[in-house]
């Protein structure tokens, strides 16, 4: 048997997907999610059943910026955030909120809705002074309406120095500590956070009665104000 799941300090956070390819988000319940139902291929200028094209995404999110991150500690460096659009697709995906009705068998659901959005294939860049970050991937961008576009990743077997472990008070508490980039573009630049959850177990893993949890952990921030700092 499973031990029970406690979520202690969980934030939510936005969209049903996990743009860099892992399907879902911190806290997400395995028994239901959102189901692709729908997806066609545009060419980069042509216009979605949203009102705009990969081309708009590209227009807000298809640049370079220079901004300061933020840690939760209080310092601070310099982080660099390039989008590079090389020929990718461009698709218009609609999904819908399914369930498995507890017997394993999938059915549509209405707890929550899910994105329809236009999404662009490109590679992110993201460094940072400090040495913390120096990561690339392949990936894409989404966007549900016009003026703004989205990303996130969890990150893992990453170049920089970054280690998701510092900012847990007690190491032995925790199974496994993880952090994720969630980033947002618009007419300012780019805003983001590094957040993270940190997972473990209260009483033997192997104890039914035992309850495992997962905890939020804020690490750091940039363009809060919708201004560069830098």
């Amino acid at each position: 048997m499973r031990p029970t799941l406690l979520f202690i300090g969980i934030a939510t956070l936005t969209g049903c997907f996990g743009a860099d390819g892992d399907g879902g988000q911190f806290g997400e319940e395995s028994g239901m999610g959102c189901e692709i139902v729908n997806t066609t291929v545009l060419t980069l200028d042509e216009q979605s059943s949203l009102g705009f094209s990969g081309q708009s995404v590209l227009d807000y999110a298809g640049i370079s910026d220079d901004d300061v991150l933020e840690y939760e500690s209080g310092t601070t460096t310099p982080i660099h955030i390039a989008v590079t659009y090389d020929e990718g697709a461009v698709r218009y995906v609609e999904e819908q909120m399914v369930s498995d009705g507890g017997d394993g068998g999938i059915e549509p659901a209405i707890a929550m809705d899910c994105p329809w959005y236009v999404e662009v294939e490109v590679t992110i860049a993201i460094s940072t002074d400090d040495g913390a970050f120096d990561e690339s991937w392949v990936t894409s961008i989404r966007s549900s309406a016009d003026g703004e576009a989205s990303w996130n990743a969890k990150l893992e077997d990453l170049t920089g120095s970054f280690d998701p472990w510092a900012y847990v008070d007690s190491a032995g508490d925790y199974d496994e500590v993880t952090a994720r980039f969630e980033v947002t573009w618009d007419s300012l630049g780019s805003h983001g956070e590094l957040v993270g959850q940190a997972t473990g177990t209260v009483g033997d893993p192997d104890d039914p009665d035992s309850i495992a949890f997962a905890e939020f952990k804020p690490m750091g921030t940039w363009g809060d104000d919708g201004e560069p700092d830098i």
